[in-house]
């Protein structure tokens, strides 16, 4: 009987696991990207999301819907970012961070611009910042960002508009084509 219930174990354990790296693989480069325009630097970043790992690794049983996995391990994320790194100064020497593996010809973007940007968002309060990573680097709808941060839809709507407004003058902008990350 013992044997029968320790092997049953262990052939849900292995599932489970298989179940948990077919996800990972599926959202690593989004959930890194994320990371790094959080922090600011490549080590950190890296480190934020192995700990995001750790703890979704953790919690995964509890996840009700794989479909929804990238949306919860954003959100464990932001929660560990904000615990990690809450007072700390973001590393403003992202030359080579954000711009390793940028080709220029393909994305259309300048690794100047790319840093302008940064800096830009950096200059947003956390909450606008999160919001709009959350809508134009992940394409989140409203809806589901407000699922997400636990905030009224209006709210998301007006965390982005004034986003935005604040990168346009931050960037002197006023054609709108603002943020140059991928949707």
């Amino acid at each position: 009987m013992k044997l029968v219930s320790s092997l049953s174990k262990h052939l849900a354990r292995r599932q489970m696991a298989k179940r948990f790296n077919a996800c990972i693989d599926l959202h690593h480069a989004a959930l890194f990207k994320h990371a790094l325009w959080l922090v600011g630097n490549r080590q950190d970043a890296e480190d934020m999301v192995q700990e995001t790992y750790y703890q979704a690794w953790r919690s995964f049983p509890t996840l009700k819907e794989e479909g929804s996995m990238l949306a919860w391990l954003l959100t464990i994320l932001r929660c560990s970012a904000a615990r990690e790194y809450r007072g700390r100064a973001r590393n403003k020497d992202l030359r080579a961070a954000l711009t390793a593996g940028l080709d220029e010809r393909a994305s259309g973007i300048a690794p100047q611009d790319m840093l302008d940007v940064f800096h830009a968002l950096d200059s947003l309060n956390p909450a606008q910042r999160d919001t709009l990573l959350l809508f134009a680097l992940h394409g989140f709808s409203y809806l589901e960002i407000s699922a997400q941060l636990e905030v009224p839809v209006g709210t998301v709507m007006s965390r982005i508009a004034r986003a935005r407004t604040a990168l346009r003058k931050q960037l002197n902008v006023d054609d709108g084509n603002v943020i140059p990350f991928e949707r």
